[in-house]
């Protein structure tokens, strides 16, 4: 138990986990992780909803990640994944690559289609869209601002702090991305009434996509707004393809760095598959040692070191057997990046600086 802050406190025991997250009554989350959205703009999406609220969220958005729904969509991240062997095929020729943008490149490309339904293009003309870059700047900002709020500022004072170009882009962000939800929820009813034809007078086949999954409704009738679509689109945009990237760059490297694992990675691949046709996301789950290998990449380098502290109630808290005070703030992790506070936000994805960090194995 390591205290980062007069009122924050990080534990290191897998044990707590439990006692931290999955208590009942649930301990609130902390109102210092993430900022709070701004409701005029957009409903509340999954990393921001109350816990009861993030709970029907996360229930009604669920099939868009299960495996029946990552099927659906494949035929997606199969275009993708060809597109980045081809192209990088084309530029090894030219030199040394940085394999890390390539990944960026290559994931917000899928995120793009499967969130908004856009092709962002950063394959093909070798560079980040500004939506992602946008967001990632984002990112930095709200966790430098936020922090400002242990001090007693509120949104509505550091708001001010904001450029007139930020606001500006942040706006122009908006209303592109509900311009883009706003025409693909469009052509979501015209397909399912039937409105939407090909020249042979047959219905389209539905987009792959996880906004036509988030649309489906459950048992009871009960689906999720075109709001809280709209939110958590943007939300995986955001954060869907900078953690997938910076896992794979992880695993690259980790796997550069010890050649006997790379080597027996690649015997069981090409030892399975007789051509890249056949690699497909249920062939690809029987095969242990490619399990094995991400999950150890996993544990060596966790994409997301920081979960958002709970606050214990005001008549304390025990945990670990130890009696905790009213108002502190717990959290589970292992790294010790923590003990530099918000600027582990404000690191870059470059994999020299993430991998040879101060990071503890376990």
């Amino acid at each position: 138990m390591v205290r980062i802050a007069p009122d924050e406190l990080s534990f290191s025991s897998p044990e707590v986990w439990p006692q931290i997250y999955n208590s009942r009554p649930q301990l609130l989350k902390t109102k210092y992780h993430f900022a709070p959205p701004d409701t005029e703009q957009l409903p509340h999406s999954m990393i921001t909803a109350p816990d009861a609220e993030h709970a029907r969220i996360r229930r009604l958005a669920g099939p868009a990640f299960l495996n029946a729904g990552i099927a659906e969509v494949e035929p997606v991240l199969q275009h993708y994944t060809d597109l980045l062997c081809s192209q990088l095929a084309v530029a090894s020729t030219e030199g040394s690559q940085n394999i890390v943008e390539w990944f960026l490149w290559t994931l917000n490309d899928v995120i793009g289609q499967l969130a908004l339904d856009q092709e962002f293009q950063c394959l093909e003309k070798r560079r980040m869209h500004p939506w992602p870059q946008f967001l990632l700047s984002v990112l930095k900002q709200t966790a430098a601002l936020n922090q400002f709020r242990r001090f007693g500022l509120s949104m509505k004072v550091l708001k001010l702090l904001l450029t007139k170009k930020m606001l500006d882009e942040r706006d122009n962000f908006l209303n592109l991305a509900k311009t883009a939800i706003t025409q693909r929820l469009a052509g979501e009813k015209e397909e399912t009434s039937g409105l939407t034809a090909n020249n042979g007078g047959n219905q389209k086949k539905k987009r792959p996509d996880i906004v036509g999954l988030m649309l489906r409704e459950m048992k009871g009738g009960e689906k999720l707004s075109e709001g809280e679509i709209m939110s958590n689109s943007i939300l995986i945009v955001g954060g869907g393809a900078e953690t997938t990237s910076t896992c794979l760059s992880a695993t690259f490297y980790h796997l550069c760095k010890t050649p006997h694992v790379m080597n027996k990675l690649k015997n069981e691949i090409r030892r399975t598959f007789s051509s890249s046709d056949e690699i497909t996301v249920k062939a690809t789950a029987n095969l242990p040692y490619l399990k094995a290998t991400v999950d150890e990449s996993l544990r060596l380098f966790p994409v997301a070191s920081y979960i958002t502290p709970r606050v214990t109630p005001k008549e304390g808290y025990t945990i670990s057997g130890e009696f905790i005070g009213g108002n502190v703030s717990l959290d589970k992790s292992g790294s010790l990046l923590l003990l530099l506070g918000w600027e582990m936000m404000l690191i870059s994805t470059t994999p020299d600086i993430y991998l040879h960090g101060p990071v503890v194995h376990g």
